[in-house]
């Protein structure tokens, strides 16, 4: 009797486990399901102000609150057209959001379409490195925009110019994430040692 009872106790308890475990995969699966790789093209908007600034895209699709690790580079192109690639299904205050995982820049809100590519600095000359190029690309142009950008040496910019004689001479520019900040080398300050005192020898 007792060996039965122990059996009944047994099968019980493998059920309820068996549910709970099924319960949680469904759980899983619905946060998975909610969530789809999409692509918008649409003009970036910046609403609010300080911890209540929202970034958005919107398109003929509507409006989507953006969201991700590229956030602070997609504020710093309001009014410029973009195609975006991200997760959708999420929400954010009520309204639809995407993750951002890649964004191109289409234009720049006036039909001109920039290059983008990150600064180095050569010999005292701003260049632009581009992936899609080889090597980098001189830049030319209004002399005081050039000493602006050669102090954003590690920055991504983008860039609206036209090429002439293999250099870039760029009309206007933007920064998309500033230069990483240069480390200051230490200045090497000896430790104090007292003055020798120095008695000449009288002969």
């Amino acid at each position: 009797m007792r060996a039965c009872l122990v059996m009944v106790a047994i099968f019980c308890w493998m059920g309820f486990a068996w549910a709970g475990g099924t319960e949680k995969t469904s759980k899983t699966n619905k946060v998975q399901a909610s969530t789809e790789w999409v692509e918008r093209t649409g003009t970036i908007k910046v609403t609010g102000q300080n911890r209540f600034e929202t970034v958005e895209i919107e398109g003929e699709f509507g409006r989507n609150v953006l969201t991700g690790e590229l956030i602070d580079e997609l504020k710093r192109i309001q009014g410029h057209r973009v195609r975006l690639k991200g997760f959708a299904g999420e929400k954010v205050n009520g309204y639809d959001a995407l993750r951002v995982t890649n964004y191109h820049i289409l234009d720049t809100g006036d039909g001109q379409k920039p290059t983008v590519g990150t600064i180095e600095v050569i010999q005292n000359q701003p260049f632009l490195l581009v992936p899609d190029l080889g090597q980098p690309l001189a830049l030319a142009g209004n002399r005081h925009m050039l000493e602006l950008l050669m102090k954003q040496d590690g920055a991504k910019v983008w860039i609206v110019g036209r090429l002439h004689k293999g250099s870039l001479k760029l009309t206007k520019y933007g920064v998309l994430r500033p230069a990483p900040e240069k480390k200051k080398k230490k200045r090497f300050i000896p430790a104090h040692r007292p003055m020798m005192r120095f008695d000449p020898v009288s002969r």
